[in-house]
């Protein structure tokens, strides 16, 4: 909406408030009352009282001094505290080491800087390889999965297939950091004196990071841009962008290594790569188009048959608790969607590979069946009732044991695998939930 409106609707003069906030960065954002913005969140803004009253203001001196808890010493201890509660149980050694919320502090705050000698004694040319080998191999399974669907028509996979062909990827890292020209030229404008204390530091950096963010102001969007910090455990999908992205930090055991042989390789990180390639196309982003553009591109009736199957996720994931805690099928409707397309995408994939190579037993194992325990070890689990409480409420993926459990009955080549009885734990029914 424009700011004339937003003005009209909640009482503030967002002119002024914008041309201050990009002039104090350092930019010139050259407001008016026509200039556009994206409301994001309607419903809070016109709950909340934006009347200057004592409550206002001190709501706003709250949610400033919020964000610099981190490099106030004098919370210090008490937002460790909490940290330590929430996140480690009791007879957990990882709580023991002071160091942690050091090293998280400093990721956030120069994440490219502290990425490069991570990346360079950890991530090889062989690896990054690998990767990309594994995710062609990947988007191939996909797409002749895809075109084998029933419940689609034609158009729809065709386009589903274009989508797919035009994926991008971001893998571990952005080259230029490797470059000290030009990292140093990336945090040039960074002012940090020898003699500045821990809050001063804190301020500056996020003044570096704002003057990032305005700085792309009316600018067309960047998709080469690197969001997040290299040396984060993550892999994600951005639906905008049509864009998987890698980073450094997920590129290890137990996720992967370029030494290992296809049925492992495939059962975890395969899995991962389908899991992401999956989001193209589950609730949320069968909602954009390949070109990131948020339209109707599907047929309605595909729309009606996809909207069928992912109820059934819904209905299976609402059964499970953990600890007697409850799931919730609907908030965690996406990413158990993709874990489910992820396997049986990565196990088709294993497949392709193996091109009917003779399976060989390792330990008593046979390789299919390394394949599934290489998917379930990713996600062995340590947490305290309080997180896994709090996540239930406001995390959308299922608990790690939930979604191996939940992904592994809904697989054929699981209950064959392993020749489980019908009834058991691990296939109560031939009637499962399949989309992708």
């Amino acid at each position: 909406m424009r700011l004339r409106e937003l003005s009209k609707l909640f009482h503030m003069d967002w002119v002024k408030y914008f041309n201050t906030y990009f002039s104090k960065a350092g930019f010139s954002g050259d407001f008016t009352e026509d200039s556009v913005v994206i409301v994001e969140t309607l419903k809070y803004f016109r709950l909340f009282d934006f009347a200057v009253t004592d409550n206002a203001v001190n709501y706003a001196k709250w949610q400033l001094l919020v964000k610099e808890l981190s490099f106030a010493n004098a919370v210090d201890d008490f937002d460790w505290d909490i940290f330590r509660k929430l996140r480690y149980p009791k007879s957990s050694k990882l709580g023991a080491s002071d160091n942690l919320p050091c090293v998280e502090l400093v990721e956030q705050s120069m994440p490219l800087a502290i990425a490069r000698p991570f990346v360079e004694e950890f991530v090889t040319t062989n690896l990054i390889d690998t990767v990309n080998e594994t995710a062609n191999q990947i988007e191939k399974a996909f797409v002749q999965r895809l075109m084998e669907k029933d419940w689609l028509d034609q158009p729809t996979k065709d386009q589903c297939a274009e989508k797919v062909n035009a994926i991008t990827r971001q893998i571990a890292y952005p080259d230029f950091i490797k470059i000290d020209s030009k990292l140093d030229k990336f945090y040039e404008k960074l002012d940090i004196s020898i003699r500045s204390n821990f809050f001063e530091i804190g301020a500056a950096i996020r003044n570096f990071q704002i003057q990032q963010m305005v700085s792309s102001y009316s600018k067309p969007t960047d998709k080469t841009q690197w969001l997040d910090a290299p040396t984060e455990v993550n892999a994600y999908y951005s639906p905008q962008f049509n864009q998987f992205v890698f980073l450094a930090g997920i590129l290890r055991p137990p996720f992967i290594a370029a030494t290992w042989p296809p049925f492992l390789l495939y059962g975890a990180f395969g899995a991962v790569i389908g899991h992401e390639l999956t989001h193209g196309f589950d609730d949320q982003g069968q909602q954009f188009d390949k070109n990131g553009n948020r339209v109707k591109w599907w047929t309605d009736n595909s729309i009606r048959q996809f909207q069928n199957r992912t109820q059934c996720f819904v209905d299976q994931y609402d059964q499970y608790s953990l600890l007697d805690v409850k799931i919730n099928g609907e908030l965690t409707l996406g990413e158990n969607i993709a874990d489910n397309g992820g396997v049986h995408t990565a196990y088709h994939a294993y497949k392709n590979v193996m091109n009917g190579t003779k399976a060989i037993k390792y330990k008593g194992l046979s390789e299919d069946q390394l394949f599934f325990v290489s998917f379930a070890q990713l996600y062995c689990s340590l947490f305290t009732d309080a997180a896994l409480e709090q996540s239930t409420k406001t995390d959308p993926h299922s608990p790690g044991p939930i979604r191996v459990l939940g992904t592994l009955v809904n697989s054929e080549e699981f209950t064959e695998a392993f020749q489980c009885s019908k009834g058991s734990k691990m296939y109560p029914s031939d009637d499962r939930c399949e989309l992708w």
